[in-house]
């Protein structure tokens, strides 16, 4: 399979990132100010209804971020890695092995009954393919194993076969396949929920750091965006070695880079990408990328001029994780920072 980087426009300045390009279809900023500086997780539970989780506390909305009110039960920590199906959500603390759930679209909060391996120190990743089965990457510490799962969604979660290592990437394309990656970078898939994992014997190029997120595309295929001091996208497969699709070498240590990858159900990949700059005016470079063919080729879509920080509010706060979902037919939610959380209408496009 031939590579991309000919396909792939150059990140960063040149046109056709002029501000010309910066023309959006249909957007809506919900510029979400608040004083904590925890990092924030969205679940998006229906086309309209989201949680917006904030560190110690969460916010609700029921009309696509025009109104938010607080959460009836909050979670006490709400700063890892958070997944919704529907209106039931799990919540892992970033910090701790802590794991959280809803069952109303987040306005109440409980501990799981019985949580990760004590033994973990917290969850790297987090999979929630149905109503019912969770699957989790843990940084395992001194657990058994590097994957947890659940059959009840997010209550009660059970060690799997799963060898001893952390495991900072995992994916689920349904309730029973899925893709995991063990921090020695070898390739692991599951046929039955996550409770059985086996060796496929090949490796990624690039070990997957806490940053990196992948995306299970058929049972024995995936792309993982390694988001380490070289961000790369590679595509590989459990019966051939990977290949690199797209790689980012970061500039300085002044510059900021976060990128997130996604699939959407009509099977597309989504690619987002920014660098934020501590330097006077220097402009936030937001870009957009689609692949139909599952990462072979890509196209640039209509997001991605140049937008100053000192005329955006909340993208001078581009300092943590960012999340990128899909929440409706064509459109995608982003949020970065602690501010900045924003519709991509890709509608007629």
């Amino acid at each position: 399979m031939a590579t991309a980087e000919a396909v792939f426009p150059k990140i960063g300045g040149d046109p056709p990132f002029a501000s010309e390009y910066n023309r959006f279809e249909a957007i809506r900023w919900n510029e979400l100010i608040y004083t904590t500086g925890d990092f924030h997780a969205v679940l998006a539970h229906t086309t309209t209804a989201w949680s917006i989780l904030l560190g110690t506390a969460s916010k609700l909305t029921g009309d696509s971020g025009v109104t938010w009110a607080d959460a009836s039960v909050d979670n006490v920590a709400m700063s890892g890695v958070s997944k919704a199906q529907g209106a039931k959500g799990i919540s892992a603390d970033h910090n701790s092995n802590a794991v959280w759930i809803t069952g109303d679209s987040g306005d109440n909060w409980a501990v799981a009954s019985t949580p990760i391996d004590a033994n973990a120190t917290r969850v790297l990743d987090l999979a929630f393919p149905t109503s019912i089965i969770a699957v989790a990457g843990l940084d395992v510490g001194t657990a058994a194993s590097g994957i947890v799962f659940s059959t009840d969604a997010g209550d009660v979660w059970q060690d799997s076969d799963f060898p001893v290592g952390d495991c900072p990437c995992i994916d689920m394309i349904d309730g029973s396949d899925g893709i995991a990656i063990h921090v020695n970078q070898s390739i692991y898939t599951t046929d039955d929920g996550g409770a059985t994992w086996v060796d496929s014997g090949q490796n990624v190029n690039a070990i997957p750091g806490s940053q990196s997120t992948i995306v299970a595309l058929t049972a024995t295929t995936g792309v993982l965006l390694n988001n380490d001091n070289i961000e790369t996208i590679e595509t590989f497969t459990t019966g051939a070695g990977g290949t690199v699709r797209l790689a980012i070498q970061k500039a300085d240590s002044i510059t900021n880079y976060f990128s997130n990858l996604v699939k959407t159900t009509d099977g597309n990949l989504y690619f987002v990408q920014y660098k934020f700059t501590d330097q006077g005016d220097e402009p936030t470079i937001l870009s957009l990328f689609r692949s139909t063919d599952s990462g072979v080729t890509w196209s640039q879509r209509a997001l991605g001029g140049n937008l100053n920080t000192n005329s955006t509010a909340g993208f001078s706060n581009f300092d943590t994780k960012s999340q990128l979902l899909e929440h409706d037919t064509n459109k995608l939610l982003f949020q970065a920072g602690d501010r900045v959380l924003m519709i991509i209408n890709e509608s007629g496009q």
